[in-house]
């Protein structure tokens, strides 16, 4: 009788949380905002807070990429349309271009160039006046992108100090925007460590960040080598990192990484010199996986290692958001099967879904049916990457009877609808945000009007959808009316320019409304926030449950049997 009453006692101070007036806004649950501190420090140009002359200056570009960016070698080969789209006017990207961010803006940000910084401010207090109310800040890193950059010198095999640069950053920025806002704790970027503080943050219209670490090897544990990750997760976790990926771009102590293609081959750099190919993760033990069109059918041998799997054990215990994107097919399953057994949520955060998707875009690194059920199943959620591919990548997915949206223009907001109406359909009731991927090696969804119209291509067979995003327009999400986006002196309009800063976020969400996205479909993303919340209570729920027994033991005398 009294482990019952000990039990529903415990189940009670668990859901006390989750009780709590919900709460309307969108989450982008993958962005990478201090990336220019990442990959050496200069693949990624301008800063993501300070005055807007000295964040994001000609010079400061020009100092990093070189003249009219003849050094940024990463940016030349992935605006070069890999993965796979290409359009007419995206040609010239294999030429130089300008320079010029701050006051003009000619140059960049723009959708289809990944090397500039896209999180700026001034960008984000757009996005939070028109919904966006929790934002994953994901510290990033990448050896190889270290060592095949024009770097500043720095140990590009010490990814846990590159980390610690962007968390230190965003530490930063808070306190220079409290600054801006009157004093300390006044300002409208705050860091979160429990759902408790998001509820309160966003409750008071400001945007709740919660930090995250994706980098290639977690802890900087390598395959078959020392790894202290105990006492590294302690140092992380005091220092307020909640949101973790176990595996993200190589196999590591912890498990295997899903075998997938960034860049494709035949492409040229801007110098001319040889086409090359860029797979990650490479030098892998491949097995047959005949379900997926990638690679002849192959997908990574290795699951999760003994260590791997004390970590998730470890992450369960301390209640952390654990992120699945990135495992092996293997490592996802016995990942879910750890998960299964304690009714414990994951997430993934920057999602796509093989059964819409072809060619090289199907691969282990998306998701299958199997999978995003079973993640539904334990109470997760999934982002969706913004950039969900080109036309020849992405499926029209069917609902017979119900509205849906035809995949004429490629690489833009109709393709992320495929996967948007997908998740729905085939999940439903599941909290959907979106996972921007910002400053990450990754172009953003084009417009779907002027030159740059279809960046994924075009089926020119049948009816583009013509209509136009109407300015002002009242965004959902927090019922404001926002017009263009004006900086420095650039306007941006959403129709022609795409999603070329994070600013344009609720343009964005506003497109899939004009395609005829109804607004009750729209719910789950525009409650997304509360959903990412609902996931975090909910795992420190299991982690609390996971320790009852020992509390009653210690307090009551009361084992588990």
């Amino acid at each position: 009788m009294k482990r019952l009453l000990l039990s529903c006692l415990f189940t009670s101070l668990i859901q006390m949380p989750v009780m709590a007036q919900e709460l309307r806004g969108f989450a982008d649950i993958h962005n990478h905002q201090f990336a220019n501190l990442a990959f050496g420090g200069k693949i990624v140009v301008g800063q993501a807070y300070g005055p807007i002359s000295e964040a994001l200056s000609p010079s400061l570009d020009r100092g990093n990429h070189g003249p009219e960016h003849i050094r940024d070698f990463l940016g030349g080969l992935m605006t070069e349309r890999v993965c796979p789209p290409s359009v007419p006017v995206l040609e010239l990207l294999g030429a130089p271009y300008s320079n010029d961010g701050y006051s003009s803006f000619s140059g960049w940000p723009n959708f289809w160039e990944v090397t500039h910084q896209k999180v700026y401010q001034d960008w984000l207090f757009r996005a939070v006046q028109g919904g966006l109310r929790l934002m994953v800040m994901l510290a990033v890193d990448s050896p190889t992108l270290c060592h095949s950059a024009n770097n500043d010198g720095r140990d590009c095999d010490n990814e846990m100090a590159t980390i610690d640069l962007q968390i230190n950053a965003a530490y930063a920025m808070q306190e220079y925007i409290d600054q801006l806002s009157g004093g300390s704790g006044r300002g409208w970027y705050r860091i979160v460590t429990t759902p408790a503080e998001a509820r309160r943050v966003i409750r008071q219209g400001k945007l709740a960040v919660v930090l995250g670490i994706e980098t290639a090897h977690l802890f900087n544990c390598k395959s078959n080598a020392p790894c202290d990750w105990h006492n590294a997760l302690q140092k992380y976790w005091r220092k307020g990192v909640r949101h973790f990926f176990i595996i993200h771009q190589d196999d590591t102590a912890f498990g295997g990484a899903a075998f997938f293609q960034l860049c494709v081959q035949g492409q040229r750099n801007w110098l001319g010199t040889q086409p090359w190919r860029l797979i990650a993760p490479y030098d892998l033990t491949t097995r047959p996986c005949p379900q997926y069109e990638f690679a002849g059918g192959r997908c990574n041998a290795a699951g999760l290692t003994q260590t791997g799997r004390d970590l998730i054990q470890e992450l369960m215990r301390l209640g952390a958001i654990i992120d699945v994107d990135h495992m092996s097919d293997r490592a996802f399953a016995e990942t879910l099967d750890l998960a299964e057994h304690r009714g414990y949520p994951v997430v993934a955060s920057h999602a796509g879904f093989n059964e819409i998707n072809n060619d090289d875009q199907d691969h282990e690194g998306q998701l299958t049916l199997s999978e995003l059920q079973r993640i539904h199943r334990v109470g997760g959620m999934i982002g969706l990457i913004s950039n969900q591919g080109g036309l020849k990548d992405v499926d029209t997915w069917k609902r017979p009877g119900r509205h849906e949206v035809s995949h004429i223009c490629g690489g833009t907001t109709e393709t992320f609808a495929q996967a948007y109406y997908y998740a729905l359909d085939r999940a439903p009731g599941m909290p959907i945000a979106v996972g921007t991927d910002f400053n990450g090696p990754l172009i953003q969804p084009g417009p779907r009007f002027g030159p740059n119209k279809c960046p994924g291509g075009q089926d020119r067979s049948r009816q583009k959808w013509e209509e136009r995003l109407i300015y002002p327009f009242l965004s959902a999400a927090s019922q404001t009316r926002l017009g263009r986006l004006r900086s420095g002196d650039r306007t941006f309009d959403f129709n022609y320019d795409g999603l070329a800063n994070v600013g344009l976020l609720p343009d964005f969400f506003a497109d899939l409304k004009v395609l005829g996205v109804a607004a009750q479909d729209l719910e789950p993303l525009f409650n997304s926030a509360e959903g990412y919340i609902k996931v975090w209570e909910k795992a420190l729920g299991r982690k609390a449950m996971t320790e009852e027994a020992a509390i009653s033991i210690f307090l009551f005398g009361i084992d588990e049997e």
